[in-house]
């Protein structure tokens, strides 16, 4: 009986992290437009959540490759650098981040400390949530947050101004379930800016996770750029 306890506890730590899922990776296409003007982007999508770095291996419009990483965009081409931005720390917003760490359905607001929970009602099959900014010096810059979870699950959310305006929305139209994680594999996104209404789709498909092939994507070699 001490010998299967001691095994079952050396086991354990192993059967557990097994069970972490600290990599996805999918196809995708992102379909935009402003009802003026249409774009289109395909490719491969690779996140590693340990080393914070998010890639888009592009196929079309064009070959390049956009790599997240901390505070800093690249664009690669044929592996070659071509341009490099900073920009704030995003990776920790993306959807599929928030799928894997299991913060999805508050948005990861309960870990900005910069809003409370304010009111949750029952509605059409929908929990809503209400989030507001936590001071009256927040309340200067940011808006309220109306989050819906449908069947236990995140279906969507809308950000307002300070003004009470809506700017943006996220709605969940199509996503499925991953070795128990709910991960969206179509989401409308909507931008209200200057009167006018942008629309961005994003699908992905043939999502894995863990994977263990495509470790030049998983550890892209940033060591010589990001400084």
């Amino acid at each position: 009986m001490k010998c299967l306890i001691s095994v079952f506890l050396f086991l354990t730590p192993c059967i557990l992290f097994s069970q972490i899922h600290y990599r996805v990776a999918a196809d995708f296409s992102i379909k935009e437009t402003d009802g003026n003007i249409e774009n289109l982007s395909v490719g491969k999508l690779y996140y590693n959540l340990s080393k914070d770095i998010l890639v888009y291996s592009m196929h079309f419009p064009e070959k390049l490759d956009w790599v997240i990483n901390d505070t800093s965009f690249f664009v690669f081409r044929d592996e070659k650098i071509e341009n490099r931005y900073t920009i704030p720390k995003i990776n920790t917003e993306n959807i599929l981040h928030l799928s894997l760490t299991g913060h999805l359905n508050d948005f990861g607001l309960s870990n900005t400390n910069l809003y409370n929970l304010v009111k949750t009602s029952y509605e059409s099959g929908l929990i809503i949530s209400k989030y507001e900014p936590k001071s009256n010096k927040l309340k200067k810059t940011l808006g309220k947050v109306i989050i819906s979870l449908k069947q236990g699950n995140f279906n969507g959310i809308v950000f307002f101004n300070s003004e009470e305006t809506i700017v943006k929305k996220l709605i969940v139209q199509d996503s499925q379930i991953i070795n128990g994680i709910f991960i969206p594999n179509k989401i409308l996104e909507i931008i209200y800016s200057n009167n006018n209404e942008t629309y961005k789709v994003t699908s992905f498909s043939n999502l894995r996770l863990n994977e263990k092939e495509n470790e030049k994507y998983y550890n892209y070699n940033l060591l010589n750029f990001n400084k």
